[in-house]
């Protein structure tokens, strides 16, 4: 794939000018030059798409000035994905053997339309304009539980991200935050969805972690040669980063009919802000 490296030469060169978009090339090289998480036959089919899109914004232009594309190799990344709609998405190796229970976390905000909240007087909670603080309360009482789930979990076709069981006896919050590498998420409540059905779990990869939004980006390739292989979450609770706790993917799940027989939810918070990330030490940490 070297003619195809020499193509977005530029592109790969542009992650310099953010610090942060560093530890997304380093996951990029580990990706395509060292790990085996991804077939060659799609390493090659994105980098070919890659490299087309790349070339075209010169023509795409205004007279006089350079793409703004040029300057975000990131976001050219997030838009060949997008152009290709789930084909590069879920494609990592199959995972084996997989734990008994599943652990997802999301911004308790984001999941309300997965939720049939009860509008009564037993909860306080309006359906049409929940207060978090409530609705959560509301979930660790029990009084909101599985059974107001609905649909699915995640989108078909795009990656679910999920870690094992590691974290479900923590108390705090921030604790659960910063191990989880979520450093977007800078207050309110994270809701923790338990699960055990039996769902195919893949190997997370580069491409999954660009699926849509700028604030995926914070996950580990290992950095040993092989795979299929788990990620990492990148633990930003010291400063120079650590490896937290274990990452994988699958497609979205059906909510089950007794959802209380696979499913329970815990509500964590509330977060009180997140503190500043130290790049350089990060990027200087061998360990990682």
């Amino acid at each position: 794939m070297d003619e195809l490296w020499s193509r977005l030469k530029t592109w790969y060169a542009a992650f310099e000018a953010q610090r942060h978009w560093l530890l997304v090339r380093r996951n990029i090289d580990r990706e395509f030059r060292l790990r085996q998480d991804l077939e060659p036959s799609l390493q090659r089919a994105f980098l070919e798409a890659l490299a087309t899109r790349y070339e075209a914004l010169d023509r795409e232009a205004e007279p006089g000035s350079i793409h703004p594309l040029k300057f975000d190799p990131p976001r050219l990344m997030a838009e060949v994905l997008a152009r290709a709609g789930t084909r590069f998405f879920l494609q990592g190796g199959p995972l084996e053997p997989r734990p008994d229970l599943l652990c997802r976390y999301l911004p308790l905000k984001n999941a309300l339309r997965n939720l049939r909240i009860p509008k009564t007087p037993a909860t306080g909670v309006l359906d049409t304009d929940p207060r978090l603080d409530e609705l959560a309360r509301q979930i660790n009482l029990g009084h909101i539980s599985v059974a107001c789930l609905k649909g699915t979990v995640g989108r078909a076709g795009y990656p679910v991200w999920c870690t094992t069981d590691r974290l479900i006896h923590e108390p705090s919050p921030d604790v659960v935050r910063d191990r989880l590498g979520l450093q977007h998420v800078d207050g309110g409540w994270l809701l923790e969805l338990r699960y055990t059905q039996n769902v195919l779990l893949r190997a997370p990869t580069v491409l999954d972690a660009s699926a849509g939004r700028d604030d995926n980006w914070v996950f580990l390739k290992s950095r040993e040669p092989g795979g299929p292989g788990w990620g990492w979450t990148l633990d930003l609770s010291v400063p120079r980063g650590q490896r937290g706790v274990p990452e994988a993917v699958h497609d979205a799940i059906e909510v089950p009919s007794e959802p209380e027989r696979q499913l329970s939810l815990r509500a964590i918070g509330d977060l009180r802000g997140t503190k500043a990330i130290d790049f350089d030490a990060i990027l200087g940490n061998p360990e990682l």
